[in-house]
Order: C-alpha cells, then structure tokens, then sequence
C-alpha cells in the first residue's frame, strides 16, 4: 500500500494502524482510496479513539495534524467529503489545516465544496 520512494514532509500522510505505518502522498491516497476502498477498513486500529465517532481508529498524521480517525472518517477527509459536523468537531479540535481549508469547505456551512467521493 505504501510507496518506499522519499516523499516531502508537506505532502507527506502517516497512517498509523496496530502493526505500522503506511505512508502515502495525497494523489496516491486518493488513488487507493478509489481503487481499492478495502485497504484502509482492513487496517486493525492503532489503539487511538477516533475523535470524530469516539470509536477505535487510526492515527491520520501529516506535517499539520495528527489525529485519530476511522477509516471511514479517513477516506471522507481525504476525498473532501466530511459532513459539516465532522469539519466542525476537526476544525473546533486541531485549527486550520490543509484538508479542510476553504477551498475544500465553505468556512461557515461546514459543506464540501469539491466532494471526489
């Protein structure tokens, strides 16, 4: 799932499941994201809670934010279509950061603006 090829910290995302870390850049995410919806919900939690659900997840970590998430939650983020509660309840928690910033949400609904799933 991971790529071993160096990648930028600033595109650099971090997920943390109970047996290691898969490491991806953003376009390759989303690729895995859409061609392979399986690969993240079969990654057992790494024993963070999610801060969304409040239940077991895994760790979403970039240079800005490192936060627990569902896998669901996870592919919602990365595909810009969090529900306005859920961009609330991150932006509330960990501020402003790219995946939620306002070209992807409008700032005061919560709504995606450029949903890809």
């Amino acid at each position: 799932m991971s790529d071993p090829s160096p990648i930028p910290d600033h595109l650099r995302i971090e997920i943390i499941h109970a047996s290691g870390t898969e490491t991806f850049d953003p376009n390759t995410l989303i690729k895995t994201l859409l061609s392979t919806p399986e690969k993240l919900p079969s990654l057992k939690s790494s024993g963070d809670i999610s801060l969304l659900s409040g239940t077991p997840g895994l760790t979403y970590k970039t240079n800005e934010v490192c936060v627990g998430l569902t896998a669901g939650e996870i592919s919602r983020l990365t595909l810009q279509s969090l529900t306005p509660k859920e961009f609330f309840a991150l932006r509330r928690a960990c501020g402003d950061f790219y995946e939620i910033h306002d070209d992807f949400y409008d700032a005061d609904t919560g709504e995606a603006l450029q949903p890809k799933g």
